[in-house]
């Protein structure tokens, strides 16, 4: 099995975490949660074959609707404005600097291009076993493919999805187009969730409600529009060309954890973890 990490959801979860982590003048708590992280779950799954996952800062998707995150940006605060400011350098040198010095191959960034676009063109098109690390719903729509896992290691499958929300992972893309996505500041049709609209979908709506009315008068242009927004992988993504794991150098572990004055990572149990998993 390979895990696919979407690596701005796990920079995104170490944000809060570690704020105060410093070495040389150069914050990095956000780059010790990821390596910990990443160490940790090759331990427990016993898994070592990591593809790492990366937003590009610019997107097609804002090109042809201009609302899509923008309530993002709109609404953050000093605070969290000061706080990215902070972080997003942290994300650079993972993604440029880290994961290469300590020996990843796979590690992908396509420009105009989301995470979930190059995951959605990897388990699509490159046959193999998949575990993708993240917690976006977006990626439900790709179940059939993969499983995905949070960061506290609760693993959800499309029986899962079944369970939950009684949709298949091919009606997920529907439900999506009709309920939008709050989270990307995607509007889907007023009033219409994501039980509201696998409700409408297996016919178990009423015809007389005003919901079920204004699904019908509003929804064929809502969905064509959020068919290209919603619909995992967008347009034009490429697959990248996935390398076989080789076995990493410990000293190039210990160089960046070095680098970085990570001591708890080159001392007893994590440094016997990394070297067990990864070397």
């Amino acid at each position: 099995m390979k895990i696919i990490v979407d690596c701005n959801y796990m920079c995104y979860t170490g944000m809060f975490a570690l704020q105060g982590l410093s070495y040389n003048n150069q914050q990095s708590g956000i780059i010790f949660n990821f390596i910990n992280k990443i160490i940790k779950v090759a331990n427990n799954l016993k898994i070592n074959d990591f593809i790492f996952i990366w937003d590009s800062r610019r997107s097609k998707r804002r090109l042809m609707y201009t609302p899509y995150k923008h309530k993002r940006n709109k609404d953050k605060t000093d605070e969290q404005l000061e706080l990215e400011s902070i972080a997003f350098p942290q994300f650079e040198r993972l993604k440029d600097e880290i994961i290469p010095d300590l020996g990843f191959r796979n590690n992908f960034m396509q420009e105009w291009y989301e995470g979930d676009d190059l995951i959605a063109s990897i388990v699509k098109n490159k046959p193999d076993s998949y575990l993708v690390l993240s917690n976006d719903k977006d990626g439900y729509q790709l179940l059939d493919h993969c499983s995905m896992m949070n960061f506290k290691e609760r693993v959800y499958t499309k029986n899962d999805l079944m369970t939950e929300f009684g949709c298949t992972p091919k009606e997920w893309e529907e439900v999506k187009q009709l309920g939008g996505c709050l989270s990307d500041n995607v509007e889907g049709v007023s009033g219409v969730k994501e039980k509201t609209a696998i409700k409408f979908m297996h016919g178990k709506m009423k015809p007389a409600s005003k919901t079920f009315r204004n699904i019908l008068m509003t929804a064929p242009l809502i969905k064509e529009r959020n068919k290209t927004l919603t619909k995992l992988p967008f347009k034009g993504t490429l697959t990248p060309k996935i390398k076989d794991f080789e076995k990493l150098d410990i000293k190039d572990y210990i160089s960046v954890c070095n680098r970085y004055g990570f001591r708890s990572l080159v001392t007893g149990d994590k440094l016997d973890k990394f070297r067990e998993n990864f070397c």
